[in-house]
């Protein structure tokens, strides 16, 4: 069982590496499965026991992403430092800034955005017990997500620092209906 799921995982990163490597040289429709398999050196069975369909893979990457974001140790402290948060979050857009270009050439910005609104709620539910409203969530990540793509296409004009105090703001007034955050 263990090793099914290993070699699961395993395809799954292949799939997405692979993914990714090919969305640099074209868009995305244009992919097919029987390219990505031989780029990402695995079967096309590898991929139908994974995926259904290739935009399955960014979905999955965006979801990914977001998880690992709010497993990081300052998103875990009993009362969130607003500084250091907001600061984490234009690292991590800075991080996977190449990633969310590839996403809006592609016209799959909401993929990103999908996965940004359900990891946020949840761990906010679940870590803080907040039960904040869909729509402050949703107005919340799509303010960030429009400060992060004019950052991303000005070149990182301003630096971390400068856009985490545009961020620290919205983000703490939304989410902070609670003492404990």
């Amino acid at each position: 069982m263990q090793a099914n799921l290993q070699r699961q995982l395993k395809s799954q990163k292949k799939l997405q590496k692979g993914l990714l490597h090919l969305m640099i040289q074209k868009p995305l429709n244009d992919i097919t499965i029987t390219e990505l398999a031989e780029v990402s050196h695995v079967s096309r069975w590898a991929f139908y026991n994974n995926f259904d369909y290739v935009e399955e893979i960014l979905v999955k990457y965006c979801d990914d992403l977001f998880i690992s974001f709010y497993q990081d140790p300052i998103c875990h402290e009993k009362r969130i430092n607003w500084d250091q948060f907001s600061l984490y979050i234009c690292r991590f857009a800075k991080d996977n800034a190449y990633f969310i270009r590839l996403l809006y050439e592609n016209d799959k910005e909401l993929l990103f955005f999908r996965a940004a609104v359900l990891q946020t709620h949840k761990f906010f539910s679940e870590s803080f017990n907040l039960q904040t409203t869909d729509e402050k969530i949703l107005f919340l990540t799509g303010g960030i997500m429009a400060l992060v793509s004019d950052w991303i296409n000005s070149e990182n004009k301003l630096n971390n620092r400068e856009l985490a105090k545009i961020i620290k703001p919205q983000v703490k007034l939304i989410l902070t209906t609670d003492s404990r955050i």
